[in-house]
């Protein structure tokens, strides 16, 4: 049985990719709901708005003045309790959607992966340019890559750097080799 191992660049694209797919699907979660809370809001006070206009009794026509004479006056929101329970129903399905914005912190986990995405292809460019800790070998450059997505991500499973028999401090960007 042969396996397929991945090179630390590929293993870093991968860990790229992923990352923008859920930058992606947290933003469209994010943006979706927020838009969602908005229209519904901007629909109850044109709900609200349509009762009211239909309550006014000084509409003009004096003291003659009846409902048939406001063109406004909508007897399935004026004439029922009908403009209270559908106010109250959208006021609870705009708290559900600003609950699960805030609650399930859709909110924050888009920002954390916009930011790490970001950091990551600035990680890249720092790769490419050979600076920093990136000044060894084609491999352990690849690796550094690799571990320092992880970090970024602020994953812990790169347990196999004893593989490159190197010792990386990487707050302080030195890179040690063991003897």
């Amino acid at each position: 049985m042969k396996r397929n191992h991945l090179k630390p660049i590929q293993l870093y694209e991968k860990i790229v990719k992923q990352t923008r797919i859920k930058k992606w699907v947290y933003g469209v979660f994010y943006y979706l709901l927020n838009s969602v809370s908005i229209f519904t809001a901007l629909y109850i006070s044109y709900i609200a708005l349509q009762f009211l206009a239909g309550n006014n009794k000084n509409f003009p026509g004096g003291a003659n003045a009846y409902p048939g004479n406001n063109p406004y006056f909508s007897p399935f929101f004026n004439d029922s309790t009908n403009y209270i329970l559908l106010t109250t129903i959208i006021n609870s399905a705009v708290s559900l959607i600003s609950g699960v914005i805030s609650f399930f912190v859709i909110n924050t986990r888009f920002l954390f992966y916009k930011r790490k995405y970001n950091i990551l292809v600035f990680e890249k460019t720092i790769y490419m340019s050979k600076l920093y800790i990136y000044n060894g070998t084609h491999e352990q450059n690849q690796f550094m890559l690799y571990k320092r997505a992880l970090q970024i991500l602020e994953t812990d499973r790169y347990k196999s750097s004893v593989l490159l028999n190197v010792n990386v401090d990487l707050n302080k960007g030195e890179n040690n080799e063991k003897k």
